[in-house]
């Protein structure tokens, strides 16, 4: 009889709350099936309070929206750029996840339309970063730029147009030579040297340029500054791979990180100059055939002074602070090169081609002679900080990051890797392993414990018997050249792991000891004794099955220290069937 109580009550509630009606859309501005002038924000409100509203639950001509604010109920406004002329459909995302509070998922309807009568005219295009309001005249040189020449100007739009000729952009009143481009471009224009000074782009008062619905281009005038000596800027070190090592002296130990924290990669730059120079429209790229890939803004570089700019693929160009490229570098080597403003210039400083790197050792040149050098640390310095953790504790933004002169370096080369006769795997009988190198004056280095061989690692002379589990790591250390890759193999003999006990310190005297044996030298614990922090695990909140964490106890562990168990389950290594 208990049951039917129960299946009463689910009957119940599954009637009450499936009577409710789920939500619908109310109102949408403006209304579908009209015709507007200006279409980027649609209003759209509900017949009840929603929640899991995104700005990618709209498509207009199937570009999702950029933006959406609103709560409950609505309005919820849906922003997005103005699409081009005639008929625009606007649907609902098929994915969207609208439910109403209480009662039932949003079903969107069919998609509607608008007719939109063009009447903004064309403009200057945007070189748009990943913040709004950073955004860049999308011409070259970019207004505002110093640079040393000028035989061609570069000109983008923010639509489709027609009817560019030569004739129609002057520069300080002399018409260009020639032109090519389409659509919305680019339009490469060519130009009479104008003398130094200021330089005035201008556009002619007859030009034809309109867009698709003949709206006029207004003409926009931008200006830029030529001089015999614009200043010079050379990229001097950069780093690839950023694997959080300590960097310059008096620098923080958790290596290089951004505002975000990120290790990403970052290029230094270096005015060797007696002026300074402001990098508007200088640019840096990882292609050559590319040269504009992203491109400074307004930023003083002084005379002697260097510049740290990171490669994260964030796009950020704030008037102060960390600037962050479009792109990232390579760690399996490629090109880095600078570009000055004028749009046929040679690269100012380049690095084509660069070799495969490393983690934590930058590449750059040497000061004395000018030859490429790999280094570590690296030649940069950032001031302390406090990175986030996951149980919400005190952290603080990590500062700038300050260029460094570039020390004296003997590193030239990467060490090849080395080679291990016996691939990883499962055994059941000891064997023996060779290693070798293709550089034969390398010394190959290794550890059986799972850390990383360092130069104070045992040295490989014999062939090595392995007659247990082992991690196997090898380096080979070449003169002067950056340590090879670390090569791994794990050796697994099933019968020690399934009778491996808690903890596995090879210290059997001691089983309720928790200490390691002694660490080596460099190199740190193979086996961590602790998994991290939690503030239940003290000496007055234990948890079953594991020891207190008391700064007093057998474990040797700080309170909150959550204790490592590597061991197996007494029901598994216990089992005297464990074999059948």
């Amino acid at each position: 009889m208990s049951r039917f109580p129960l299946l009463f009550t689910t009957v119940l509630s599954c009637s009450v709350l499936c009577s409710q009606a789920a939500p619908t859309v109310a109102t949408i501005t403006p209304t579908p099936g009209s015709t507007v002038a200006t279409l980027t924000t649609l209003t759209v409100t509900f017949t009840e309070p929603v929640t899991g509203v995104a700005l990618t639950d709209i498509g207009v001509n199937g570009e999702l929206s950029n933006a959406v604010t609103g709560s409950g109920a609505g309005p919820y406004i849906f922003t997005f750029p103005q699409p081009a002329g005639g008929l625009v459909t606007v649907a609902w995302d098929s994915d969207q996840d609208i439910h109403g509070i209480g009662t039932g998922e949003f079903v969107p309807g069919a998609s509607w339309t608008y007719t939109l009568t063009d009447t903004i005219a064309p403009t200057l295009g945007k070189i748009l970063t990943s913040v709004p309001g950073q955004e860049l005249d999308d011409v070259r040189p970019i207004p505002g730029s110093t640079l040393a020449s000028l035989t061609q100007v570069v000109v983008n739009f923010s639509e489709i147009v027609s009817g560019v000729d030569a004739s129609d952009l002057l520069v300080n009143g002399t018409p260009a030579t020639s032109v090519t481009g389409e659509a919305t471009g680019p339009y490469l224009f060519t130009v009479t040297p104008p003398a130094d000074g200021v330089v005035n782009f201008t556009w002619s008062a007859g030009h034809s340029i309109v867009d698709a619905a003949g709206n006029p281009f207004p003409g926009t005038a931008w200006s830029a500054t030529k001089t015999a000596s614009p200043g010079q800027v050379v990229i001097t070190e950069f780093l690839a791979a950023n694997g959080a090592s300590e960097v310059a002296s008096g620098s923080d130990t958790d290596g290089t990180r951004d505002e975000n924290w990120d290790l990403s990669s970052w290029i230094e730059l270096h005015n060797p100059g007696t002026t300074d120079v402001n990098l508007r429209g200088w640019s840096l790229t990882d292609d050559t055939g590319v040269p504009d890939q992203w491109i400074f803004p307004s930023r003083t570089l002084a005379a002697g002074a260097r510049l740290v700019v990171w490669a994260s693929e964030k796009d950020r160009k704030p008037a102060s602070g960390n600037l962050h490229t479009n792109f990232s570098l390579s760690a399996n080597g490629g090109t880095l090169a600078l570009y000055p403003p004028d749009p046929a210039a040679a690269p100012a400083s380049a690095w084509i081609d660069y070799p495969e790197q490393r983690y934590d050792y930058s590449y750059g040149t040497q000061p004395s002679d000018g030859q490429p050098r790999y280094f570590r640390p690296a030649t940069v310095s950032q001031g302390s900080y406090i990175p986030p953790t996951s149980d919400g504790g005190t952290f603080t933004i990590p500062p700038a990051v300050i260029g460094v002169v570039n020390g004296t370096s003997t590193l030239t080369g990467l060490t090849p890797e080395p080679t291990v006769s016996v691939a990883r795997g499962f055994f059941k009988a000891p064997f023996t392993v060779n290693l070798s190198c293709q550089d034969s004056t390398a010394i190959i280095r290794y550890t059986l414990d799972g850390s990383v061989p360092l130069t104070a690692s045992t040295a490989y002379t014999t062939p090595l018997n392995i007659t247990d589990t082992s991690v196997l790591r090898v380096v080979a250390f070449g003169t002067d050249k950056v340590p090879s890759r670390t090569v791994t193999h794990s050796y697994i003999f099933p019968d020690t792991v399934v009778n491996q006990p808690s903890p596995p310190y090879n210290n059997p005297a001691l089983t309720t000891d928790n200490t390691n044996p002694t660490p080596p030298s460099p190199g740190g614990s193979p086996l961590p004794i602790a998994w991290g922090t939690n503030s239940n695990f003290t000496s007055g909140n234990t948890l079953t099955g594991f020891p207190t964490g008391a700064a007093a106890n057998p474990y040797n562990l700080s309170a909150g220290q959550i204790p490592a168990d590597y061991g197996m389950d007494p029901k598994v290594y216990a089992d005297p069937t464990k074999y059948n």
